[in-house]
């Protein structure tokens, strides 16, 4: 079981300290705080909060615009909030709950009380998370399942190696924790188009020609077409990766031509992760790449295919990644 981290707002540094002594006993709860509404909207960004505890009375935001301002957040919408407040009446209640809190605790509260539920939403947190965590197994699965029948050329370890590129490169480029974990659920999507490629294509041991190349350049389109209307955000997300992940951040690439930071942030991670994938990888039509020379070629094109920024992390960073490939270089 991994640790939860626990927000804790109150503009009353006592209130704070003693509700984190009443969950103290909990190995598993990492303890955050607040002492004001901003302070507590800003400590969501920089960190994967599991759950809020939160104060109505504060000032210049309340606890309940505080929530309203998250709900409204798709990075932060998900977070469970549970009122605790000295505003007791029916009505401060039914505006809590309408304002997106998922309980409401009065004070004085019993310690038991507080314990018992709290501890009642991280099990729902829980269960949710294992919940993804199948739906990501179970689609890097099925496109595993489609490479062993040689639908689109790729197998399990190589979406694997893929994502875990594209989260590492996502972590040290400093996005949310939000953006981190929806890319390690989209990401196994980035070459889901290929299902439509003709597998003798996609498994030609010689030079494409033309009008073949031409053909496997259709596969974003595709991919974004299979996934963009989805009411999930995350296949929405996957859409995204596989529509971009071919752009180029000179405007070369394809489908569209984008460039720069038009390409969205996901298409430009997973555009370095997919290159450097395939350079070190054997495949049919190519042997693998000595690693230093796949590392002087994603040099090369920095500003040509790649985001000059996020290729310098790569580069800076260049150790992490050959760890990644060693580990994952025979699944």
């Amino acid at each position: 079981m991994r640790n939860y981290n626990i927000l804790i707002v109150d503009d009353n540094t006592e209130n704070i300290r003693v509700i984190a002594n009443i969950l103290k006993d909990n190995e598993s709860y990492n303890f955050m705080y607040a002492t004001n509404g901003e302070e507590a909207l800003t400590r969501t960004k920089e960190s994967d909060i599991d759950l809020i505890l939160l104060d109505v009375m504060m000032s210049p935001l309340d606890g309940y615009s505080v929530c309203r301002i998250l709900k409204k957040d798709s990075y932060t919408r998900d977070i469970p909030i549970i009122f605790i407040t000295a505003k007791a009446d029916s009505e401060s209640m039914l505006e809590g709950f309408l304002s997106g809190g998922i309980d409401y605790i009065s004070k004085p509260f019993n310690p038991y009380e507080l314990e018992a539920r709290v501890d009642n939403q991280i099990r729902i947190r829980a269960s949710q998370e294992s919940k993804v965590v199948n739906v990501q197994q179970k689609i890097i699965n099925i496109i595993a399942q489609l490479g062993k029948e040689k639908s689109i050329g790729m197998k399990g370890g190589d979406i694997e190696r893929v994502t875990q590129y594209t989260i590492l490169l996502a972590s040290l480029a400093k996005l949310s924790s939000f953006e981190i974990k929806e890319l390690k659920l989209a990401t196994p999507l980035h070459a889901i188009g290929k299902i439509a490629i003709d597998k003798s294509i996609l498994h030609k041991s010689t030079k494409l020609t033309e009008e073949e190349m031409d053909i496997v350049k259709e596969y974003p389109q595709i991919g974004y077409d299979i996934l963009k209307d989805s009411n999930e955000e995350l296949l929405r997300a996957g859409a995204i990766i596989a529509h971009q992940h071919s752009e180029n951040f000179d405007g070369s690439g394809y489908p569209q031509g984008l460039k720069a930071n038009d390409i969205h942030i996901y298409g430009r991670l997973v555009a370095i992760a997919h290159v450097f994938d395939a350079l070190t990888t054997e495949r049919t039509y190519s042997k693998a790449w000595d690693i230093e020379d796949a590392r002087d070629y994603m040099e090369e094109q920095s500003g040509i295919k790649f985001d000059p920024k996020l290729i310098n992390i790569f580069l800076d960073n260049f150790d992490r990644f050959v760890k990644v490939y060693n580990e994952y270089r025979t699944i």
